[in-house]
């Protein structure tokens, strides 16, 4: 039988009980292993814990003042712990604004962005949203003339899967078709 939430934090299920206190007890042992070393990595990395109970918030908002914290938090933290738990700056870094200081900061001149070429001038009788292909008979590759590109049919399900049909084709010279730039494949 389903519990609600209420009934499985009043103990009703055993299983559920057994299951979270093995993870708190987990948890809480990791965060006293931190506090001895005064929750930094090796490297020096500051570590950051939640505060049971309150998922959205850190241990540094614990109040020790408060009973159900002492009675989760006693045998693994102490108050003194806890103050090295929480990030400090001790100098204001400064504040730039537009101009030539923040133009040297942070580097404006972008430089990697995508050029998008598409043919300015489709072959005779070739117009938007038709279906081409070459005049090679042994070649069965199919392009969607979409946004001035030309773009493959990677398999003849994707032809026919849009409801085109042979008829739809155009048939062009492998030069013309060469004259239309390639789009992504559909």
């Amino acid at each position: 039988m389903p519990y609600t939430k209420d009934q499985l934090e009043r103990g009703k299920s055993l299983f559920y009980n057994n299951f979270r206190e093995k993870i708190r007890a987990e948890y809480l042992n990791r965060l006293s292993g931190s506090a001895e070393n005064d929750f930094r990595t090796t490297e020096n990395v500051l570590l950051s814990y939640e505060r049971i109970g309150e998922p959205l918030e850190g241990i540094e908002t614990i109040n020790f003042d408060e009973e159900q914290v002492v009675s989760i938090y006693e045998n693994f933290l102490q108050s003194e712990q806890l103050e090295l738990s929480k990030s400090k700056q001790d100098n204001n870094l400064p504040i730039y604004f537009q101009g030539d200081l923040l133009n040297n900061i942070i580097n404006r001149d972008i430089s990697e962005l995508l050029t998008f070429v598409v043919s300015t001038d489709l072959p005779d009788g070739i117009e938007e949203s038709d279906v081409v292909t070459n005049d090679d008979p042994f070649d069965k590759t199919r392009f969607l003339i979409e946004d001035g590109l030309k773009r493959k049919f990677r398999n003849l399900g994707e032809f026919y899967g849009r409801g085109l049909k042979l008829s739809d084709l155009k048939t062009i010279t492998k030069q013309e078709l060469d004259s239309i730039v390639d789009g992504e494949d559909l």
